[in-house]
């Protein structure tokens, strides 16, 4: 329905681009992928790596999710570090989330590889 408006009333040099934003499928967001990518997590690297004291799961995913969403977007964006108050601040902190994330990482890659959890579980976190 849309197209066919698009056809009859916009004129031919404009059409492309509507058709184009018509059509246009959204990608997941940063927050939503790493969302799923830490619910898929067993217990014991999420208890490791994104469980905080006193947070339920679901409330530890959403905590850790926001937080490096909005790392990323200050330091692509970021000229006002009051917009993004969860970002990692401070090299310690850089230091100990890029650990996380990069047993986080081991841990999807060697699953793809087919290892199995145990083997992954004892590699990761002995």
């Amino acid at each position: 329905m849309l197209t066919k408006f698009v056809n009859e009333n916009v004129p031919q040099q404009n059409r492309e681009h509507f058709i184009k934003n018509i059509h246009f499928i959204g990608e997941e967001s940063l927050q939503k992928k790493l969302r799923y990518l830490f619910k898929e997590l067993p217990d014991k690297v999420f208890n490791s790596c994104i469980k905080k004291e006193g947070k339920s799961p679901s409330s530890s995913i959403g905590s850790v999710s926001n937080l490096l969403t909005e790392t990323r977007n200050f330091y692509t964006h970021g000229y006002k570090p009051e917009l993004y108050p969860n970002r990692v601040q401070g090299a310690h902190n850089f230091f100990d989330m890029n650990e996380k994330l990069k047993l986080i990482q081991r841990y999807f890659i060697y699953k793809e590889l087919g290892l199995s959890e145990e083997t992954i579980l004892n590699a990761l976190i002995p």
